[in-house]
């Protein structure tokens, strides 16, 4: 879906870093860190897992300890507070060491399974791919602020991605370190700023489970204003920030590569 300059053959051994936030996730992290474990020692590469616990007051912290002693390659990065899931990725993204970093949720909706086709779909292609949770086992309400936000991301950013919301995401090391540290809401925009920064992004469609245990955190219904503004700041932020008469210049960051004879 996107348009871009292919990276070249990827022949060494790579390693994947999984990063996911929690709070209050107690009854999923086993399901999910079992889940986990079993398709990555399927994969060609070194694999490490980051959960990063969000101030969690349940029992999730003592959960994740749990299958600390019983997974290899399982780092808890625990903070202070509940400083919303922003914050959690961009603690994990920051203290991961993979080429690859992927994101997901913590609520096992979704599903480790499509993992190996992110990773197929990324290699030699594109700097960022977004599931596509297709059809979706939310209620009606969540579901129809979700298409709500979408249509407005896509006409501030024109991006193709049709859910840029869905957390089970992969991208690579370089290309989402360049946008750290993450701030506001801006988790659920990242391929879009990607978009506009000249990386290439495309998606793939995932699997999305129906939530079993516990109940979702993000219920509140005007929280869709707050990030409409955040899209908008966003955007009038980088369209004058990024014009020659502004006095832009241009740096090594904004390079794809130099071929040297």
């Amino acid at each position: 879906m996107a348009i871009g300059i292919k990276h070249g053959s990827e022949k060494y051994r790579k390693k994947i870093s999984v990063v996911i936030p929690v709070y209050n996730e107690q009854d999923n992290i086993m399901p999910l860190v079992k889940g986990l474990h079993t398709v990555l020692e399927t994969q060609p590469h070194d694999y490490e897992i980051i959960f990063v616990d969000d101030g969690s007051i349940d029992r999730t912290y003592e959960v994740l300890r749990s299958a600390q002693a019983q997974v290899q390659n399982l780092t808890i990065i625990r903070l202070k507070t509940n400083f919303g899931q922003t914050s959690a990725f961009s603690a994990g993204f920051s203290y991961a060491t993979g080429d690859y970093i992927i994101s997901m949720d913590g609520d096992l909706q979704n599903d480790s399974q499509d993992i190996p086709n992110l990773l197929e779909a990324i290699e030699g292609k594109y700097d960022a791919i977004c599931g596509w949770r297709k059809h979706r086992q939310d209620a009606a309400s969540k579901r129809f602020l979700s298409k709500v936000f979408n249509i407005i991301r896509y006409l501030i950013f024109r991006d193709p991605v049709h859910d840029v919301s869905c957390s089970l995401k992969i991208f690579r090391s370089a290309a989402i370190k360049s946008l750290l540290p993450l701030r506001s809401r801006n988790h659920n925009c990242l391929t879009s700023i990607l978009h506009l920064r000249g990386y290439t992004v495309g998606e793939i469609v995932v699997t999305h489970r129906p939530r079993i245990h516990g109940k979702t955190k993000y219920r509140n219904p005007f929280r869709i204003f707050r990030v409409f503004w955040m899209l908008l700041c966003l955007r009038f932020w980088w369209y004058y920030t990024h014009r020659p008469q502004q006095g832009n210049t241009l740096d090594y960051s904004q390079i794809r590569e130099i071929v040297e004879p």
